[in-house]
């Protein structure tokens, strides 16, 4: 007996577990080293068999421990307790066994058998926190989980899960309960998500319309996975997330879309329409075209592979934009249109699509390009044109013949009115002069006024003022002739017409009395038996010869006098400068050679070759294609011959993207191309379908390559055709 209790305490000496034993006095009869050596760290104090078992425990501590001891020798059995103890070098728990000890039906004293569980204690708290962020997570996110066993077809579901689909929980869910929340067309989806999940382990996600417990209609996300076990199938699981709100904003957003006053579409990561506005149909002409579910590239077939990049380069996130760019319609048209291209995001934060929003310019790129050549015009006119404000009667533009008339810069004129460039004209004089016009856009006045230049010489002018508004501003517009050849003119003509009344007096007065006598003296002559006497002032017929003779001299030194005059009528008469005739004749070619090259060596060199060789006197020069294309959009007669050669090298943009452009435009006159290399050693592929191209020709130009452009190009005379 006493070898068994010797093995029982060396046992208990060597556990792991605090162990102590108390009689009814609270005195200890028994403590292992565990114990002691716990008790000492904790309070201060190292008990052994007869100390009291209370001694250094804080005073609420001590009433607790006397409780258990009392509880366990008047109940007679067994107390369970776990107890957490925040000691100065750390947090602990322990789980407590206290056993009453019995000898002979008494109760003499008590066992307490104390076991640190402080890391699973501690794992358990971070398992509830975990468990309570992770429901707390759900609930914000809305997302709900869900099982089936399919051995038992047993359905599980989350409170979130409840929470969406509004069940109470007392209700019991079975699978046919849980798809009856779906409408019809989900219903159908979801039972072949299952089915799909179950036999074949493939995994569903996908977003369903439900309508909740108490009638609610919900967009939910659902994603179904599956366990196996060899080929069973014995788990199928999964989230549901309410995404009603998210698919509020895009229906929304759709609307919002649908409505804008803008060119705006919406497109899935396919390219797909999600929403339009009406205004880009309007624009891109599809209003008879539901789009939405259509590819993008179903609707305009046209669109080419640089924009289908752009999209796809979009989609992973870039923002991009032009503020000008071609569009080449499929019937050959061209619009231009200013864009920008921005993906969009899902709740997630995932790339769903992107919002391409655009603008068509056409009308705006056209008017700038009639304001331009507007302004050349009005710059290059060789009559004077003012611009005068309406309101300040301060000169608001004036063109180049204006400021090289007047001899006055745009700066000096800007700051002056129209009456410090007339001499006789005071300010109340021109406001009284305009005022009539005032409101009358479809009035002009004519008024002839002198000019005085900067250096104090004048010349008479024939001023044609119209009033005009343009957004709201009034101006009058002032085209002025310089009559200094017209005064000339008139002089002459007037000199003439003087002239040519002297010229008929004598005609109507002088030149009668002569011939009056010759007529009356030849009478005489044919009366036979007139006889003459010697008191007659003619006595004999050689007298009445003499005075015929005599008349007919008068009568010539008259008409010499009418012809001295008449010469005087043809030095009077007005004299067209040759120049102008030139002038005149150059207007009138039908024929043009363009050269495109931005090497200006280059271009002098092939113009003196096209000007000596006889293909055109005066060949055109431009450095880029826009300049060509507005040049030809405004100078494009069905008359018009345009000859263009282009060094192939200019880089401005893509060449051959500019010829087939050129190719495309429909044009009234006739277009040929030739292409300048100055490198021929490779060929080099010409694109069939653009007929425009005549051809390859080595720079610089020789006599040899001239001719041949005089030979493709069909054209009889090809210097101007003057």
């Amino acid at each position: 007996m006493g070898h068994l209790v010797n093995n029982l305490v060396a046992v208990l000496e060597n556990t792991s577990e605090s162990i102590w034993s108390v009689d009814t006095d609270y005195l200890i009869t028994f403590a292992n080293k565990v114990f002691i050596a716990d008790y000492e760290k904790a309070f201060g104090i190292v008990l052994s068999p007869g100390t009291y078992a209370l001694s250094g425990l804080p005073q609420e501590l001590a009433h607790l421990w006397k409780s258990r001891y009392e509880s366990v020798f008047h109940e007679r059995s067994r107390l369970d307790v776990v107890d957490h103890y925040a000691l100065p070098y750390g947090s602990f728990y322990y789980s407590i066994t206290l056993q009453p000890i019995i000898e002979a039906d008494i109760v003499v004293g008590a066992t307490v058998f104390s076991r640190d569980i402080t890391e699973q204690k501690q794992a358990e708290n971070e398992l509830i926190k975990t468990k309570e962020v992770l429901e707390q997570s759900s609930e914000m996110a809305k997302v709900g989980a869900f099982e089936i066993n399919t051995a038992t077809n047993e359905v599980t579901w989350s409170k979130v899960m409840r929470k969406i689909h509004e069940v109470p929980d007392e209700l019991e869910i079975t699978i046919a309960k849980g798809i009856e929340f779906f409408i019809e067309k989900d219903r159908i989806a979801l039972e072949a998500a299952v089915t799909r999940a179950c036999t074949y382990g493939l995994e569903h996600d996908g977003e369903h319309q439900i309508r909740t417990y108490t009638g609610k209609k919900k967009w939910v996300r659902v994603i179904v996975r599956s366990k196996f076990d060899g080929a069973e199938c014995f788990r199928i699981y999964g989230t549901v997330q309410d995404i009603s709100d998210r698919k509020w904003v895009f229906e929304q957003q759709q609307q919002f879309i649908q409505e804008a006053p803008s060119a705006i579409a919406m497109f899935d990561k396919q390219m797909k329409y999600l929403a339009c506005s009406k205004k880009w149909k309007e624009d891109y002409k599809i209003t008879d075209i539901d789009v939405v579910d259509k590819s993008h590239y179903d609707v305009f077939p046209e669109i080419r592979d640089e924009w289908k990049n752009i999209h796809q380069v979009c989609l992973l996130g870039e923002s991009m934009g032009r503020d000008e760019d071609i569009f080449i319609r499929k019937d050959g048209s061209v619009e231009w249109i200013r864009w920008r291209i921005k993906p969009w995001h899902n709740p997630s934060g995932e790339i769903g699509g992107i919002i391409m929003l655009t603008e068509n310019i056409t009308a705006r790129k056209l008017a700038t390009f009639q304001a331009t050549q507007f302004s050349k015009i009005f710059e290059k006119a060789l009559n004077e044109i003012y611009i005068i404000d309406a309101e300040t009667y301060h000169f608001k533009q004036v063109n180049a013949a204006a400021v090289s008339n007047l001899g006055y810069s745009k700066e000096e004129l800007t700051a002056m009115i129209p009456s410090d460039i007339i001499p006789n004209l005071t300010e109340e004089g021109l406001k009284a002069l305009l005022k009539p016009l005032l409101g009358k856009s479809g009035e002009k006045a004519i008024i002839q006024e002198t000019h005085q230049r900067k250096d104090g010489t004048s010349y008479p002018v024939e001023a044609h003022i119209q009033y005009v508004v343009v957004e709201n501003e009034s101006f009058f517009i002032c085209f002025i002739l310089d009559i200094s050849e017209k005064s000339k003119y008139l002089n002459a003509i007037e000199e003439q017409n003087s002239i040519l009344r002297e010229i008929a007096w004598v005609q109507s007065h002088v030149l009668r009395a002569p011939l009056s006598r010759m007529m009356m003296l030849l009478m005489l002559l044919e009366n036979e038996d007139i006889t003459f006497d010697e008191n007659d002032l003619l006595r004999s017929k050689k007298d009445v010869l003499q005075a015929i003779s005599d008349s007919a001299n008068e009568l010539d030194e008259i008409i010499v006098k009418i012809i001295s005059r008449t010469k005087v009528i043809e030095d009077t008469k007005p004299i067209i400068n040759p120049s102008q005739k030139i002038a005149i004749a150059k207007s009138q070619r039908s024929f043009e050679v363009i050269l495109v090259d931005k090497d200006e060596l280059s271009q002098l060199v092939n113009r003196y070759s096209i000007i000596q060789h006889g293909l055109h006197q005066k060949p055109l020069q431009f450095i880029d294609f826009d300049s060509v294309s507005n040049y030809l959009l405004s100078n494009d007669q069905q008359e018009k011959i345009f000859l263009i050669l282009v060094d192939i090298t200019l880089r401005e943009y893509s060449s051959f993207t500019w010829l087939e452009l050129l190719h495309k435009t429909k044009w009234k006159g006739t277009v040929y191309v030739g292409i300048l290399r100055a490198n021929d050693d490779k060929p080099m592929e010409l694109d069939q379908n653009l007929t425009h191209i005549i051809g390859v020709f080595k720079t610089p130009l020789k006599k040899q390559q001239i001719e041949q452009l005089k030979r493709l190009t069909k054209f009889p005379d090809l210097r101007g055709n003057f």
